[in-house]
């Protein structure tokens, strides 16, 4: 479990802060089409579907407000999140197979949002190593 170390680190929480790709991606309207697009591809996965809560609008929107302060927006994820990331994470189980189906949501949703080439590596590379650090479970038997 090196791997969630990660999550103690400052810059986890808002790694673009102080740069200008949140503007440079379209802002708050692209973070909302990543996001509705990221959870319309979870809705239909039957992996994943069954770690979300039954509604998932809370969910979408806690989403957006997360990556719009990650990206580098406005702090209003910080300001009503009453778990830290981590412990949010790890009433889940989550093994690296799961992150990779939810990754792959992740990016294809991204390749659709923002036209930017060097915005998406960016964003994904730093949401790959997030989304692995909250690896928390062993690959079940097979």
């Amino acid at each position: 479990m090196e791997h969630r170390r990660f999550l103690a680190h400052s810059e986890t929480h808002r790694p673009f802060i102080g740069g200008d790709l949140f503007a440079r991606i379209g802002g708050r309207a692209t973070v909302d089409s990543l996001i509705d697009g990221l959870y319309d591809r979870i809705e239909i996965d039957a992996a994943l579907r069954p770690l979300f809560g039954r509604d998932l609008t809370n969910e979408r929107e806690a989403q957006k407000r997360f990556f719009s302060e990650w990206l580098g927006g406005e702090g209003a994820y910080s300001d009503r999140a009453h778990l830290p990331l981590k412990h949010r994470h790890d009433l889940l189980p989550i093994t690296r197979a799961l992150a990779g189906k939810w990754l792959a949501h992740f990016r294809d949703s991204l390749d659709f949002a923002v036209s930017d080439v060097r915005a998406r590596s960016a964003i994904y590379e730093r949401t790959s190593v997030l989304a692995m650090a909250l690896v928390n479970e062993g690959e079940p038997p097979s």
